[in-house]
Protein backbone atom coordinates (compact mmCIF):
# COMPACT_ATOMS: atom_id res chain seq x y z
CA UNK A 1 0.00 0.00 0.00
CA UNK A 2 2.96 2.04 0.42
CA UNK A 3 3.35 2.36 -3.50
CA UNK A 4 -1.04 3.17 -3.97
CA UNK A 5 -0.54 6.91 -2.53
CA UNK A 6 2.20 8.15 -4.65
CA UNK A 7 0.61 6.24 -7.92
CA UNK A 8 -2.73 8.25 -7.49
CA UNK A 9 -0.97 11.13 -6.76
CA UNK A 10 0.82 11.04 -10.24
CA UNK A 11 -1.90 10.31 -12.15
CA UNK A 12 -4.17 12.60 -10.43
CA UNK A 13 -1.69 15.45 -11.33
CA UNK A 14 -0.07 17.09 -14.15
CA UNK A 15 2.77 16.21 -16.19
CA UNK A 16 5.43 18.85 -17.06
CA UNK A 17 5.97 18.95 -20.59
CA UNK A 18 9.18 21.37 -20.01
CA UNK A 19 12.18 18.46 -20.30
CA UNK A 20 10.45 15.88 -21.70
CA UNK A 21 9.13 17.16 -24.87
CA UNK A 22 12.86 17.64 -26.79
CA UNK A 23 13.80 14.10 -24.89
CA UNK A 24 11.09 12.72 -26.64
CA UNK A 25 11.57 14.32 -29.97
CA UNK A 26 15.18 13.10 -30.15
CA UNK A 27 14.47 9.67 -29.41
CA UNK A 28 11.66 9.90 -32.57
CA UNK A 29 14.76 11.54 -34.52
CA UNK A 30 17.27 8.60 -33.63
CA UNK A 31 14.57 5.88 -33.92
CA UNK A 32 13.80 7.13 -37.29
CA UNK A 33 17.09 7.58 -38.82
CA UNK A 34 19.08 4.93 -36.88
CA UNK A 35 21.75 7.15 -35.68
CA UNK A 36 22.64 8.67 -32.76
CA UNK A 37 22.12 12.23 -32.60
CA UNK A 38 25.22 13.86 -32.61
CA UNK A 39 24.36 17.80 -33.73
CA UNK A 40 21.66 19.92 -32.93
CA UNK A 41 19.15 19.75 -35.18
CA UNK A 42 16.14 21.32 -33.48
CA UNK A 43 17.79 25.39 -33.49
CA UNK A 44 18.45 28.05 -35.13
CA UNK A 45 21.10 29.82 -33.02
CA UNK A 46 23.55 26.46 -32.47
CA UNK A 47 21.89 24.79 -35.12
CA UNK A 48 24.55 21.66 -37.02
CA UNK A 49 26.93 22.51 -33.59
CA UNK A 50 28.22 19.47 -32.09
CA UNK A 51 25.64 18.17 -28.89
CA UNK A 52 27.20 15.79 -26.09
CA UNK A 53 23.73 13.92 -26.45
CA UNK A 54 24.47 11.81 -23.05
CA UNK A 55 21.04 10.98 -22.43
CA UNK A 56 20.40 9.50 -25.61
CA UNK A 57 19.01 6.34 -23.86
CA UNK A 58 16.68 7.68 -21.64
CA UNK A 59 15.46 9.79 -25.29
CA UNK A 60 14.62 6.36 -26.80
CA UNK A 61 12.98 4.88 -23.82
CA UNK A 62 10.42 8.05 -23.75
CA UNK A 63 10.05 7.98 -27.13
CA UNK A 64 9.11 4.53 -27.38
CA UNK A 65 6.69 5.03 -24.99
CA UNK A 66 5.03 7.89 -26.52
CA UNK A 67 5.23 5.92 -29.40
CA UNK A 68 2.85 3.12 -28.12
CA UNK A 69 0.84 5.39 -25.55
CA UNK A 70 0.78 9.26 -26.95
CA UNK A 71 0.93 11.29 -23.96
CA UNK A 72 -1.12 8.78 -21.85
CA UNK A 73 1.58 6.46 -22.08
CA UNK A 74 4.12 9.28 -20.61
CA UNK A 75 1.79 9.85 -17.50
CA UNK A 76 1.46 6.11 -16.96
CA UNK A 77 4.94 6.00 -17.13
CA UNK A 78 5.88 8.59 -14.63
CA UNK A 79 3.44 7.47 -12.32
CA UNK A 80 5.04 4.01 -12.30
CA UNK A 81 8.32 4.94 -11.45
CA UNK A 82 7.03 7.45 -8.74
CA UNK A 83 5.56 4.47 -7.43
CA UNK A 84 8.20 2.24 -7.50
CA UNK A 85 10.43 4.67 -6.28
CA UNK A 86 8.07 5.39 -3.08
CA UNK A 87 7.39 1.29 -2.46
CA UNK A 88 11.10 0.12 -3.15
CA UNK A 89 12.29 2.73 -0.42
CA UNK A 90 9.54 1.11 1.78
CA UNK A 91 11.17 -2.45 1.03
CA UNK A 92 14.77 -1.23 1.81
CA UNK A 93 13.20 0.69 5.19
CA UNK A 94 11.31 -2.68 6.30
CA UNK A 95 14.67 -4.63 5.18
CA UNK A 96 16.66 -2.50 7.94
CA UNK A 97 14.47 -3.32 10.39
CA UNK A 98 11.70 -0.34 10.65
CA UNK A 99 7.95 -2.38 11.11
CA UNK A 100 5.16 -1.60 8.75
CA UNK A 101 3.79 0.85 9.95
CA UNK A 102 7.49 3.08 10.60
CA UNK A 103 8.42 1.89 6.88
CA UNK A 104 5.55 3.88 5.54
CA UNK A 105 5.78 6.43 7.32
CA UNK A 106 9.11 7.25 6.92
CA UNK A 107 9.03 6.87 3.08
CA UNK A 108 5.80 9.01 2.61
CA UNK A 109 7.01 11.33 4.40
CA UNK A 110 10.16 11.61 2.39
CA UNK A 111 8.16 11.12 -0.69
CA UNK A 112 5.95 14.70 0.64
CA UNK A 113 9.41 16.51 1.30
CA UNK A 114 10.42 15.81 -2.35
CA UNK A 115 6.85 17.05 -3.88
CA UNK A 116 7.06 20.21 -1.77
CA UNK A 117 9.56 21.32 -4.39
CA UNK A 118 7.53 21.38 -7.98
CA UNK A 119 8.74 18.92 -10.81
CA UNK A 120 11.04 17.08 -8.06
CA UNK A 121 8.81 13.48 -9.68
CA UNK A 122 8.33 15.52 -13.00
CA UNK A 123 8.95 13.13 -16.05
CA UNK A 124 12.45 13.36 -17.60
CA UNK A 125 15.55 11.43 -18.05
CA UNK A 126 16.32 11.91 -14.21
CA UNK A 127 13.10 9.96 -13.37
CA UNK A 128 14.34 7.08 -15.46
CA UNK A 129 17.39 7.45 -13.53
CA UNK A 130 15.60 6.28 -10.24
CA UNK A 131 15.31 2.36 -10.48
CA UNK A 132 19.03 1.85 -11.17
CA UNK A 133 20.25 4.12 -8.34
CA UNK A 134 17.90 2.18 -6.18
CA UNK A 135 19.01 -0.97 -8.09
CA UNK A 136 22.89 -0.33 -6.98
CA UNK A 137 21.44 0.56 -3.34
CA UNK A 138 19.78 -2.96 -2.92
CA UNK A 139 22.91 -4.82 -4.14
CA UNK A 140 25.13 -2.45 -1.61
CA UNK A 141 22.16 -3.29 1.21
CA UNK A 142 23.06 -6.86 0.92
CA UNK A 143 26.80 -7.17 -1.29
CA UNK A 144 28.55 -9.09 1.98
CA UNK A 145 25.84 -12.42 1.39
CA UNK A 146 27.60 -12.69 -1.92
CA UNK A 147 30.42 -10.44 -2.48
CA UNK A 148 30.71 -11.06 -6.36
CA UNK A 149 27.78 -9.10 -6.37
CA UNK A 150 29.01 -6.30 -6.68
CA UNK A 151 30.76 -6.14 -9.96
CA UNK A 152 26.62 -5.93 -11.18
CA UNK A 153 27.02 -2.28 -10.17
CA UNK A 154 29.49 -1.77 -13.19
CA UNK A 155 26.72 -3.03 -15.58
CA UNK A 156 24.13 -0.61 -13.54
CA UNK A 157 26.91 1.95 -14.04
CA UNK A 158 27.28 1.54 -17.77
CA UNK A 159 22.91 1.82 -18.29
CA UNK A 160 22.98 4.74 -16.23
CA UNK A 161 25.52 6.24 -17.50
CA UNK A 162 23.55 6.77 -21.38
CA UNK A 163 21.01 7.76 -19.21
CA UNK A 164 21.27 10.83 -16.91
CA UNK A 165 24.09 12.45 -15.59
CA UNK A 166 23.71 11.58 -12.29
CA UNK A 167 25.54 8.70 -12.92
CA UNK A 168 28.21 10.17 -10.93
CA UNK A 169 26.24 9.39 -7.99
CA UNK A 170 26.82 5.32 -8.05
CA UNK A 171 30.72 6.06 -7.30
CA UNK A 172 29.32 8.13 -4.68
CA UNK A 173 27.03 5.32 -3.37
CA UNK A 174 29.99 2.83 -3.91
CA UNK A 175 32.52 5.02 -1.61
CA UNK A 176 30.31 5.48 1.54
CA UNK A 177 29.74 2.32 1.62
CA UNK A 178 33.19 1.28 1.37
CA UNK A 179 33.59 3.90 4.58
CA UNK A 180 31.76 1.31 6.20
CA UNK A 181 34.05 -1.54 5.35
CA UNK A 182 36.83 -0.15 6.44
CA UNK A 183 35.79 0.87 9.68
CA UNK A 184 34.38 -2.47 10.51
CA UNK A 185 37.75 -3.83 8.76
CA UNK A 186 36.30 -5.82 6.73
CA UNK A 187 37.24 -7.49 3.27
CA UNK A 188 36.88 -4.74 0.83
CA UNK A 189 37.99 -5.89 -2.49
CA UNK A 190 34.89 -6.68 -4.55
CA UNK A 191 33.63 -3.10 -3.52
CA UNK A 192 37.00 -1.13 -3.90
CA UNK A 193 36.78 -2.51 -7.82
CA UNK A 194 33.63 -2.09 -8.39
CA UNK A 195 34.46 1.99 -7.29
CA UNK A 196 37.00 1.68 -9.49
CA UNK A 197 34.59 0.19 -12.81
CA UNK A 198 32.30 2.95 -11.64
CA UNK A 199 34.55 5.94 -12.31
CA UNK A 200 35.74 4.70 -15.82
CA UNK A 201 31.68 3.72 -17.24
CA UNK A 202 31.63 6.79 -18.93
CA UNK A 203 33.84 5.09 -21.50
CA UNK A 204 31.26 3.07 -22.14
CA UNK A 205 29.40 5.65 -23.60
CA UNK A 206 29.66 7.36 -26.94
CA UNK A 207 31.09 10.06 -25.55
CA UNK A 208 34.00 8.85 -22.96
CA UNK A 209 35.33 10.96 -20.98
CA UNK A 210 33.35 13.79 -22.29
CA UNK A 211 30.41 12.68 -20.03
CA UNK A 212 31.87 13.70 -17.22
CA UNK A 213 32.73 17.09 -19.12
CA UNK A 214 28.78 17.28 -19.71
CA UNK A 215 28.16 16.75 -15.90
CA UNK A 216 30.50 19.39 -15.09
CA UNK A 217 29.28 22.15 -17.39
CA UNK A 218 25.67 21.85 -16.61
CA UNK A 219 26.30 21.66 -12.57
CA UNK A 220 28.45 25.32 -12.94
CA UNK A 221 26.35 26.96 -15.77
CA UNK A 222 25.50 30.47 -14.07
CA UNK A 223 22.23 29.74 -16.38
CA UNK A 224 21.63 26.79 -14.70
CA UNK A 225 22.51 27.62 -10.91
CA UNK A 226 21.02 31.34 -11.27
CA UNK A 227 18.12 30.75 -13.43
CA UNK A 228 15.98 27.65 -13.28
CA UNK A 229 14.10 27.27 -10.33
CA UNK A 230 14.86 24.03 -9.28
CA UNK A 231 18.77 24.13 -9.41
CA UNK A 232 19.20 27.19 -6.85
CA UNK A 233 20.02 26.04 -3.03
CA UNK A 234 16.89 24.07 -1.66
CA UNK A 235 16.68 27.05 1.56
CA UNK A 236 15.84 29.48 -1.54
CA UNK A 237 12.47 27.53 -1.92
CA UNK A 238 9.16 27.46 -0.21
CA UNK A 239 7.56 25.28 1.23
CA UNK A 240 10.08 22.89 0.25
CA UNK A 241 13.00 24.70 2.17
CA UNK A 242 11.46 25.36 5.41
CA UNK A 243 9.51 21.79 5.33
CA UNK A 244 13.43 19.79 4.65
CA UNK A 245 14.64 21.85 7.26
CA UNK A 246 12.33 20.76 10.29
CA UNK A 247 12.90 17.27 8.53
CA UNK A 248 16.23 17.37 8.89
CA UNK A 249 16.29 18.86 12.15
CA UNK A 250 14.36 15.88 13.56
CA UNK A 251 16.68 13.42 12.42
CA UNK A 252 19.59 15.59 14.06
CA UNK A 253 18.02 14.82 17.21
CA UNK A 254 17.01 11.61 16.75
CA UNK A 255 21.19 11.04 15.96
CA UNK A 256 21.98 13.27 18.95
CA UNK A 257 19.97 11.11 21.15
CA UNK A 258 21.32 7.74 19.64
CA UNK A 259 24.21 8.40 17.96
CA UNK A 260 25.63 4.48 18.39
CA UNK A 261 23.01 3.05 16.18
CA UNK A 262 24.39 4.87 12.98
CA UNK A 263 27.16 3.02 11.42
CA UNK A 264 30.24 5.34 9.69
CA UNK A 265 29.27 5.11 6.26
CA UNK A 266 25.63 5.79 7.19
CA UNK A 267 26.57 8.61 9.13
CA UNK A 268 28.58 9.87 5.99
CA UNK A 269 25.40 9.05 3.74
CA UNK A 270 23.00 11.40 5.97
CA UNK A 271 25.87 14.42 5.20
CA UNK A 272 26.76 13.79 1.71
CA UNK A 273 23.18 13.26 0.58
CA UNK A 274 21.40 16.21 2.49
CA UNK A 275 24.03 18.30 1.40
CA UNK A 276 23.57 17.38 -2.05
CA UNK A 277 20.26 18.58 -1.69
CA UNK A 278 20.38 21.53 0.23
CA UNK A 279 23.14 22.85 -2.55
CA UNK A 280 20.54 22.33 -5.76
CA UNK A 281 16.69 21.35 -5.00
CA UNK A 282 17.50 19.18 -7.75
CA UNK A 283 19.04 16.85 -5.50
CA UNK A 284 15.78 16.50 -3.09
CA UNK A 285 15.08 13.04 -5.21
CA UNK A 286 17.93 11.32 -4.21
CA UNK A 287 17.48 12.58 -0.88
CA UNK A 288 13.93 11.31 -0.61
CA UNK A 289 15.58 8.09 -1.51
CA UNK A 290 18.60 7.74 1.12
CA UNK A 291 16.96 8.95 4.49
CA UNK A 292 14.07 6.44 4.83
CA UNK A 293 16.32 3.10 5.46
CA UNK A 294 18.67 5.24 7.62
CA UNK A 295 15.92 6.72 9.61
CA UNK A 296 14.71 3.20 10.21
CA UNK A 297 17.56 3.26 12.75
CA UNK A 298 15.58 5.33 14.71
CA UNK A 299 12.22 3.85 14.74
CA UNK A 300 10.68 2.23 17.91
CA UNK A 301 12.06 -1.23 18.24
CA UNK A 302 10.61 -3.78 20.46
CA UNK A 303 7.63 -3.60 22.85
CA UNK A 304 4.05 -4.37 21.49
CA UNK A 305 2.28 -1.89 19.03
CA UNK A 306 -1.15 -2.46 18.75
CA UNK A 307 -1.39 -3.28 14.85
CA UNK A 308 -4.49 -1.99 13.01
CA UNK A 309 -7.89 -4.39 12.50
CA UNK A 310 -8.37 -6.25 9.67
CA UNK A 311 -11.20 -3.77 8.83
CA UNK A 312 -9.24 -0.91 8.93
CA UNK A 313 -6.39 -2.30 7.01
CA UNK A 314 -9.26 -2.93 4.39
CA UNK A 315 -10.90 0.31 4.65
CA UNK A 316 -7.34 1.98 4.01
CA UNK A 317 -6.69 -0.55 0.73
CA UNK A 318 -10.06 0.05 -0.23
CA UNK A 319 -9.75 3.95 -0.13
CA UNK A 320 -6.27 3.89 -1.91
CA UNK A 321 -7.15 1.33 -4.73
CA UNK A 322 -10.03 3.53 -5.40
CA UNK A 323 -8.04 6.49 -5.55
CA UNK A 324 -5.60 4.56 -8.29
CA UNK A 325 -8.54 3.39 -9.90
CA UNK A 326 -10.31 6.93 -10.22
CA UNK A 327 -7.02 8.25 -11.39
CA UNK A 328 -6.34 5.55 -14.55
CA UNK A 329 -9.63 6.43 -15.12
CA UNK A 330 -9.08 9.99 -16.10
CA UNK A 331 -5.82 9.31 -17.34
CA UNK A 332 -7.56 7.22 -19.96
CA UNK A 333 -11.20 9.08 -20.53
CA UNK A 334 -10.02 12.69 -20.25
CA UNK A 335 -10.08 14.53 -23.68
CA UNK A 336 -8.30 16.39 -24.72
CA UNK A 337 -5.49 14.49 -24.09
CA UNK A 338 -3.06 17.69 -23.30
CA UNK A 339 -5.53 18.29 -20.22
CA UNK A 340 -3.44 15.55 -18.36
CA UNK A 341 -0.28 17.93 -18.78
CA UNK A 342 1.38 21.19 -17.22
CA UNK A 343 2.49 23.83 -20.46
CA UNK A 344 1.01 22.68 -22.90
CA UNK A 345 -0.33 25.17 -25.17
CA UNK A 346 -1.80 23.25 -27.63
CA UNK A 347 -3.75 26.35 -29.15
CA UNK A 348 -0.48 28.05 -29.63
CA UNK A 349 0.78 25.40 -31.30
CA UNK A 350 -2.00 24.60 -33.69
CA UNK A 351 -1.62 28.49 -34.37
CA UNK A 352 2.03 28.04 -35.23
CA UNK A 353 2.01 25.15 -37.64
CA UNK A 354 -0.59 27.26 -39.53
CA UNK A 355 1.58 30.36 -39.72
CA UNK A 356 4.98 28.80 -40.81
CA UNK A 357 6.13 26.73 -42.88
CA UNK A 358 9.11 24.05 -43.16
CA UNK A 359 12.17 25.52 -41.72
CA UNK A 360 10.83 28.98 -40.40
CA UNK A 361 12.55 30.45 -37.33
CA UNK A 362 10.69 30.87 -34.37
CA UNK A 363 11.64 32.54 -30.70
CA UNK A 364 9.36 30.99 -27.89
CA UNK A 365 9.65 33.01 -24.62
CA UNK A 366 8.37 29.42 -23.51
CA UNK A 367 8.08 25.49 -24.03
CA UNK A 368 10.68 25.79 -26.87
CA UNK A 369 10.69 21.80 -26.41
CA UNK A 370 6.83 21.25 -26.83
CA UNK A 371 7.14 22.99 -30.32
CA UNK A 372 9.99 20.73 -31.17
CA UNK A 373 7.43 17.80 -30.67
CA UNK A 374 4.18 19.30 -31.61
CA UNK A 375 5.51 21.71 -34.75
CA UNK A 376 8.42 20.24 -35.89
CA UNK A 377 9.40 21.40 -38.96
CA UNK A 378 10.49 24.55 -37.62
CA UNK A 379 13.57 25.80 -35.78
CA UNK A 380 13.74 27.26 -32.47
CA UNK A 381 15.60 29.90 -30.73
CA UNK A 382 16.53 27.63 -27.34
CA UNK A 383 14.98 24.68 -25.50
CA UNK A 384 15.38 23.42 -22.06
CA UNK A 385 19.38 22.16 -23.21
CA UNK A 386 20.07 24.73 -20.86
CA UNK A 387 24.11 23.77 -21.35
CA UNK A 388 24.54 23.37 -24.83
CA UNK A 389 23.64 27.30 -25.35
CA UNK A 390 26.64 30.30 -25.25
CA UNK A 391 26.16 32.49 -22.91
CA UNK A 392 25.70 35.38 -25.66
CA UNK A 393 22.58 33.23 -26.81
CA UNK A 394 21.61 33.28 -23.40
CA UNK A 395 21.99 37.04 -22.69
CA UNK A 396 19.92 37.43 -26.38
CA UNK A 397 17.54 35.45 -25.37
CA UNK A 398 16.83 37.33 -21.88
CA UNK A 399 17.00 40.77 -23.58
CA UNK A 400 13.76 39.42 -25.67
CA UNK A 401 11.87 37.88 -22.90
CA UNK A 402 12.22 41.15 -20.53
CA UNK A 403 12.22 43.23 -23.77
CA UNK A 404 15.06 45.35 -23.09
CA UNK A 405 16.13 47.94 -25.32
CA UNK A 406 17.49 46.05 -28.50
CA UNK A 407 15.05 43.19 -28.27
CA UNK A 408 13.96 44.10 -31.62
CA UNK A 409 16.89 44.34 -33.03
CA UNK A 410 18.02 40.90 -31.71
CA UNK A 411 14.71 38.83 -33.31
CA UNK A 412 16.03 40.89 -36.94
CA UNK A 413 19.39 39.98 -36.60
CA UNK A 414 18.53 36.20 -36.49
CA UNK A 415 15.74 36.69 -38.75
CA UNK A 416 13.04 35.17 -36.56
CA UNK A 417 9.94 34.64 -38.69
CA UNK A 418 7.34 34.00 -35.21
CA UNK A 419 7.77 35.19 -32.08
CA UNK A 420 5.08 32.92 -29.66
CA UNK A 421 4.85 34.78 -26.42
CA UNK A 422 3.76 32.94 -23.12
CA UNK A 423 0.91 35.22 -21.32
CA UNK A 424 1.32 34.54 -17.73
CA UNK A 425 5.52 34.57 -17.63
CA UNK A 426 6.56 37.34 -20.38
CA UNK A 427 3.83 40.11 -19.55
CA UNK A 428 6.28 42.61 -20.34
CA UNK A 429 7.25 40.91 -23.62
CA UNK A 430 3.55 40.68 -24.55
CA UNK A 431 3.07 43.96 -23.58
CA UNK A 432 5.78 45.34 -26.12
CA UNK A 433 4.97 43.09 -28.77
CA UNK A 434 1.82 44.49 -29.13
CA UNK A 435 2.55 48.14 -29.28
CA UNK A 436 5.51 46.65 -32.09
CA UNK A 437 5.39 46.11 -35.74
CA UNK A 438 4.78 42.29 -35.12
CA UNK A 439 1.45 41.32 -35.78
CA UNK A 440 -0.42 39.15 -33.63
CA UNK A 441 -1.93 36.07 -35.81
CA UNK A 442 -3.56 34.05 -32.98
CA UNK A 443 -4.33 34.86 -29.27
CA UNK A 444 -5.98 32.39 -26.36
CA UNK A 445 -5.06 32.28 -22.89
CA UNK A 446 -1.79 30.58 -23.04
CA UNK A 447 -0.23 33.46 -25.14
CA UNK A 448 -0.17 34.96 -28.51
CA UNK A 449 1.11 34.08 -31.92
CA UNK A 450 3.02 37.33 -33.44
CA UNK A 451 4.38 37.45 -37.30
CA UNK A 452 6.74 39.45 -38.91
CA UNK A 453 4.59 42.35 -40.09
CA UNK A 454 5.11 42.25 -44.61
Amino acid sequence: MSSALPLAAALLSQTNTGDVSYLVRAGQVMAETGELLRVDVFTFTVGGESWLNQQWGSELVLAGSYGSGGWRGLVVLRALLTAFAVGVTYWRTRRAGADPFWSGLLSLVAFVVAVTLPGTFALRSQLLAVPLFLAASLVLDRWRDEPVRALGLAVIGVVWANVHGSFVLLPLLIALRLVDEVSEHRSRRWLAASLVASLVTPFATPWGAGTYRYVGDLATSPIVRDVIDEWRPLWEHAPAGPVFAVVVLALLVAVARQPRRLRPGQIASLVAFTGLAAWSGRNLLWWSLVVPPIAAMFAPQGGERREPSARATAVVAVALGSLVAVGLMRVVTITPEASLLADAPTGLAGALADATEPGDRVFASWSGGWYELVVPDVLQFTDARVELFPDEVWGEYFTVVNAEPGWQGVLDRWEVDVLVVDAERHEVLLAAAQSSPWSPAFQDGDGVVFERAE
